[in-house]
């Protein structure tokens, strides 16, 4: 992969999260203003809109919490392979007695 095309897809991938967190500070915002609205019984647009954001926090919370869940594991996994296989140094230079000023 070219180095231009891992910077589009780095400038891309922020975009989408910067997005992301606009829509979800503005459905928070939203709920929060209306919250205290004069409800025009069952069919009233503002609370259809509110449950709407609703369940858009909800949606994404929840997937947002099982991401970093798997996210996590995955890193314990990767960290606990390097430890058996001995990837991580046993010590340090110092430890190991190197002269590093010749």
């Amino acid at each position: 992969m070219s180095i231009t095309r891992k910077k589009n897809t780095g400038c891309l991938s922020v975009l989408i999260a910067f997005i992301f967190a606009f829509i979800m500070i503005a459905a928070v915002y939203y709920v929060a203003t209306e919250s205290d609205h004069e409800c025009e019984g069952e069919e009233c647009p503002v609370c259809e809109c509110i449950h709407v954001c609703e369940s858009i926090l909800h949606e994404t919370m929840d997937g947002a919490a099982e991401a970093l869940i798997i996210i996590f594991m995955i890193i314990a996994f990767e960290r606990e392979l390097l430890r058996l296989s001995g990837g991580f140094p046993s010590g340090t230079l110092v430890s190991h007695r190197v002269r590093l000023n010749d």
